[in-house]
């Protein structure tokens, strides 16, 4: 009777043993073992009763413990117990109900071979005697199962702590973060997050031994130790209470360079519910809804000039006498080379009242130039409320610059886009070709012995330098803040970054920029593109002949005099046309209007003007932000953070009838070639 009990535990121990074990806690375990029989149904042998032997006793203190996982619950070797005879069917259901309510201690681990054995003879009475056997499967037994053991612990307590610490609506707020591209390396992080959310709420499902069940049967997974990851103490600061801001900033000091500076500042979904239910308790709420401003918004008193079509759409436009007066020979002819020079505040006061037509030479350096006007999502964008210092609803907003492909890439890898001076290169363009080369940039400065074009590996003996084996200059703060290391793979652009971030503690003179082929490596069938970015002008260069091993190639050289940049190019500047918002530059585009910046309209002198170029067909075909900061009125001041986030969370969507066009500011010092009735060309400076 006994054997087919024997039998059938060690039978579903084999069973488990393909398996992860468990270890339980189960105190005295062979001792409620004997007592689980049934009265009279172990009687004595000799000394001990009949089923106390010293091979069965470890067996049921070593094995009769342990559990595999099953969907959550815990199986015993005493479980499938239905066809054990009597008493042993009792014994089992006992054991089994015991085992099963006992928490999980660990991971079985052992360094013996075996436990008990299957049987032996009595040396009197040659009689035969069966007993529990188990047999340790390789992937239990270990030489030194207490490490093995202890580590496992260790990943089960921080796993255990993550999802019982953690909150699910924090993992909303990073996920939303990282969603808006707004937090470092988020992207990269994203999965983790999502992944151990959906661990906590199958966690929060669970009741009891069921959440350590959960906990063990998943320790394993790669995602288990997130608590422990640079992600993950963000979340353990915001559980512990850190406001959002400070804990985002903690977690970017531990993973992002030195230079980060972030685009957009950090609150948390309920912190911006709270805000708008704040502002629109004091009636501004209808405002923090932007779109792009119509030409139907605009009065005609409020713009400097308007073609007859832009005019007739405008309030205040229906002018019978404006419109025959604004008829132009469209057969003239212009040569631009020979423009006049003239101030902006001069053109706007003695030549712009008796234009009848206007064209605008949009060049590539213009691409940062381009600008949107926005209205309230109110038709009625003339009355209500108001969010800014001027006294009218309508506000600017320049195109992104970290919307530009390669001083977006520079962002997203950390490197800095805002300083006061920027060289950026990039390679392995599809368009050209593969090229898997390593190629470095450099910028030379003032005084440097700077070495000549071609091949060879001499990078002059001064280190008055900045480039990948001279990171940063502590001087003038320049630093290579983006790097490329390895050979470029399929479809991959690398790109490496030189900023310094004030003019003030750059030396004057002339720097010069050069790229330098270190290695070339592989498949190289083409070269590279460049920007240099400074005082306000954008130079793109292209150069899409391959570059050989060791080759040095001169971009540019920039001149720095009484804090002012001049860039010299001496690779061709790419002036190629490009196509921006549908405008085609390097062409002559036609102005629909041209006005002053909303905070110069009518009697308004409020803070620097912009000169807004509204162009014909020009279409922004991005969400822009309606609300930046340094246009909201004084007593939203103390709300500067939130209206940050709500910029960024109520951008006007692209429409087809928007004011779109290109916009100039002194701050800028830039110049712009306008043509006049299709007859007088004049270079404008700001």
């Amino acid at each position: 009777m006994f054997a087919e009990f024997s039998k059938h535990v060690h039978s579903q121990y084999e069973y488990m043993s393909s398996y992860e074990l468990y270890t339980t806690q189960v105190e005295n375990i062979f001792e409620k073992y004997l007592a689980a029989f049934p009265e009279g149904s172990n009687p004595m042998y000799r000394t001990r009763t009949v089923h106390d032997c010293a091979a069965c006793k470890q067996f049921i203190r070593r094995l009769g413990n342990v559990v595999k996982l099953q969907a959550g619950e815990q199986v015993t070797v005493w479980d499938n117990y239905e066809s054990i005879p009597h008493p042993f069917k009792e014994v089992a259901i006992k054991m089994s109900e015991l085992v099963k309510a006992a928490p999980i201690t660990g991971i079985f681990r052992s360094k013996e071979k075996q436990y008990g054995h299957l049987f032996n003879f009595d040396p009197a009475t040659k009689e035969r005697h069966d007993h529990f056997c188990g047999v340790i499967a390789s992937r239990h037994f270990s030489t030194t199962p207490d490490a093995i053991i202890g580590q496992k612990n260790t990943n089960f307590g921080v796993f255990y702590r993550g999802l019982t610490e953690l909150r699910i609506p924090d993992f909303d707020d990073v996920l939303e973060l990282i969603n808006e591209n707004a937090l470092y390396k988020g992207a990269e992080f994203k999965d983790s997050v999502v992944q151990f959310r959906k661990f906590l709420v199958d966690f929060h499902l669970l009741n009891g031994q069921q959440k350590l069940n959960f906990v063990w049967a998943n320790v394993d997974n790669k995602y288990a130790q997130f608590r422990n990851t640079a992600i993950g103490s963000l979340l353990v600061e915001l559980a512990e209470g850190k406001n959002f801001e400070g804990a985002v900033k903690s977690y970017e000091a531990k993973v992002a360079p030195e230079n980060y500076k972030r685009t957009t500042a950090v609150i948390s979904q309920s912190q911006v519910e709270a805000a708008i239910q704040k502002l629109t308790d004091l009636g501004l709420g209808g405002d923090i809804y932007r779109r792009y401003a119509k030409m139907s918004d605009v009065s005609v008193n409020d713009v400097l000039f308007v073609d007859n079509e832009s005019r007739m759409k405008m309030k205040d436009g229906a002018d019978i006498w404006a419109l025959l007066e604004n008829s132009v020979d469209k057969t003239a002819k212009i040569d631009i080379t020979k423009s006049v020079p003239m101030s902006a505040d001069k053109f706007l006061a003695d030549v712009l009242p008796q234009a009848k037509s206007l064209e605008v030479f949009v060049q590539n350096r213009h691409l940062t130039n381009f600008i949107s006007l926005t209205a309230p999502n109110r038709e009625d964008s003339t009355g209500g409320s108001n969010l800014f210092k001027w006294n009218n609803p309508f506000a600017w907003g320049y195109v992104n610059d970290v919307t530009d492909s390669m001083k977006r890439r520079v962002a997203e890898l950390g490197g800095r886009v805002d300083g006061a001076f920027r060289f950026t290169h990039s390679w392995n363009h599809e368009e050209w070709g593969r090229n898997e080369s390593l190629m470095d940039l450099h910028v030379f400065f003032p005084g440097h012995k700077t070495p000549a074009d071609g091949k060879h590996d001499n990078y002059g003996a001064s280190t008055n330098r900045i480039g990948w084996n001279l990171r940063k200059d502590h001087r003038t703060g320049g630093a290579q803040d983006v790097d490329h290391v390895y050979a470029a793979k399929p479809g991959e652009v690398p790109i490496e970054n030189i900023s310094f971030p004030s003019v003030d503690r750059m030396p004057e003179g002339r720097y010069i920029l050069k790229i330098h082929n270190w290695a070339k490596r592989g498949i190289t069938k083409s070269g590279f593109k460049a920007e240099i970015e400074a005082g306000g002008q954008l130079f793109q260069f292209e150069h899409p002949k391959p570059l050989e091993n060791k080759e040095w190639v001169t971009v540019a050289t920039v001149d720095l005099k009484n804090g002012q940049f001049t860039i010299n190019p001496v690779l061709p500047t790419g002036t190629s046309t490009k196509e921006m918002w549908g405008v085609k530059t390097e062409t002559l585009v036609p102005v629909s209007a041209v006005m002053l910046s909303p905070n110069h309209w009518g009697d308004e002198k409020t803070g620097a003007k912009h000169v807004i170029f509204a162009l014909k067909n020009c279409i922004n075909p991005e969400a822009m932000r309606g609300i930046f900061n340094e246009h909201l009125r004084g007593d939203l001041e103390p709300h500067r953070k939130v209206f940050e986030v709500l910029g960024a969370k109520t951008k006007c969507k692209p429409t087809e009838d928007q004011i779109s066009g290109v916009g100039f500011t002194a701050a800028r010092d830039q110049t712009v070639t306008v043509v006049v009735d299709g007859r007088r060309s004049y270079t404008l400076s700001f």
